[in-house]
C-alpha cells in the first residue's frame, strides 16, 4: 500500500508536469483555415494551463502570413487555405489513411521575397484605373486585385464586391466570385464569370462559366455549380452586390438590436427589404458584418448617453 508521503510526492510530481495536449478534434471537412483557428486557440488555452514556457504558446497567431505543408512520399506539399483536408486525398489525407497514419504538418512563414517583389498582403491596386489592355477602364468604385489568393477570408464582403480580378485581358470579374474546381485530382483556381441558363427549369443543372487563372490564354470552361468551391462565403454572382448600409437601415439596425433582435435575422430583413425595394433592379445585400458593425456603432451610442460615475 502507498503511504500518505508517497501519494503526495506523487501528486507534486504530477503537478510539476507541464500538461501541452488539447483534446479538440480535427476532421477532413475542416478547411485549413479552420485548422488554423483551431490551432490558435489550442495555443491560447495551453498559454493558461502549462507551467513552464505558456508566454510562448501566447505568441502564436497562425494566419495568412503562414502556409500548412503536409510531408508526403518524401516531399513538402502547401494546402490552400480556403481548401479541405479531404480535398488533399491524393496526398494521402482520406479516411482510411487517417485511421492508421502518422502525418508530419508543419507551418512555414510566407517569403515575401519570392513573391516577385510584391506585397503579399496588398490586395488591391488602388492606383490602377484600367485593366492590362490600357483601354478598359475599371467600373466606378472598383479596384483592381491582382492577387486573389493572398485575400484573407475576413475581408469585408462589401470590399470583395467591390474588388476585381482581371480573370481575362480587359476582363474584371468580382473578387468575391474567386473559387475553386476540380481538374482531375487537383484543384485549380478560377473565376466564376457567369451563370449558364438553367436545362428544363431543373435548378439541379445549373451550371457556371469559369475562368481558369494560371494559364497564359484564357481558358473558359462550363462546370455543374456543385463542382464549383467558392472561396468566400457570399458572392455577387449568387447572392447580389455587397454595399454598406444606408443611414435609414442603420436605424433599422439600431431599433432590432433595442429589441434584442439576432444579427442574422436583422440581416435577412434588411435584405428582404431591398429585394421588395429593387425589384426588376440591380440586387443588392447586406453583409452579417456590416450590421454587427451598426451594432458595435449604436452601443457606443448607447454609452454616450449614459450619466458618467
Amino acid at each position: 500500500m502507498e503511504t500518505v508521503t508517497e501519494k503526495a510526492r506523487e501528486y507534486m510530481d504530477r503537478n510539476k508536469q507541464n500538461k501541452t495536449e488539447v483534446d479538440d478534434q480535427i476532421y477532413l471537412s475542416d478547411s485549413i483555415w479552420t485548422f488554423k483557428r483551431k490551432v490558435n486557440q489550442a495555443c491560447e488555452e495551453l498559454a493558461s494551463k502549462v507551467k513552464f514556457g505558456g508566454h510562448l504558446y501566447k505568441s502564436i497567431h497562425l494566419g495568412a502570413g503562414y502556409k500548412l505543408e503536409v510531408e508526403h512520399e518524401g516531399k513538402w506539399h502547401e494546402l490552400e487555405d480556403n481548401l479541405t483536408f479531404g480535398d488533399y486525398s491524393h496526398l494521402g489525407l482520406n479516411f482510411k489513411s487517417t485511421t492508421q497514419t502518422c502525418y508530419n504538418v508543419r507551418f512555414t512563414m510566407i517569403d515575401l521575397k519570392a513573391k516577385s517583389g510584391k506585397n503579399k498582403f496588398s490586395v488591391g491596386d488602388a492606383m490602377a484605373t484600367t485593366y492590362s489592355d490600357g483601354t478598359t477602364k475599371l467600373e466606378p468604385g472598383a479596384q483592381l486585385c491582382p492577387a486573389p489568393r493572398a485575400v484573407a477570408p475576413w475581408t469585408d464582403p462589401e470590399k470583395l464586391s467591390a474588388m476585381r480580378v482581371e480573370a481575362a485581358t480587359g476582363k474584371g470579374v468580382p473578387l468575391d466570385q474567386f473559387g475553386y474546381v476540380k481538374a482531375g485530382k487537383i484543384w485549380v483556381p478560377c473565376m466564376v464569370d457567369s451563370l449558364v441558363p438553367k436545362t428544363n427549369g431543373n435548378s439541379a443543372d445549373q451550371e457556371v462559366e469559369l475562368i481558369l487563372l494560371g494559364p497564359s490564354e484564357t481558358v473558359k470552361i462550363k462546370k455543374p455549380l456543385s463542382e464549383v468551391r467558392f472561396v468566400f462565403e457570399s458572392n455577387t454572382l449568387l447572392d447580389g452586390e455587397a454595399t454598406v448600409l444606408t443611414p435609414e437601415e442603420e436605424l433599422i439596425v439600431k431599433e432590432s438590436w433595442s429589441k434584442l433582435k439576432d444579427p442574422k435575422r436583422i440581416v435577412d430583413e434588411l435584405n428582404k427589404r431591398r429585394a421588395e425595394q429593387n425589384r426588376g433592379g440591380k440586387v443588392t445585400r447586406v453583409s452579417e458584418k456590416a450590421v454587427n458593425a451598426a451594432i458595435a456603432k449604436a452601443k457606443e451610442q448607447l454609452k454616450e448617453t449614459l450619466p458618467s460615475k
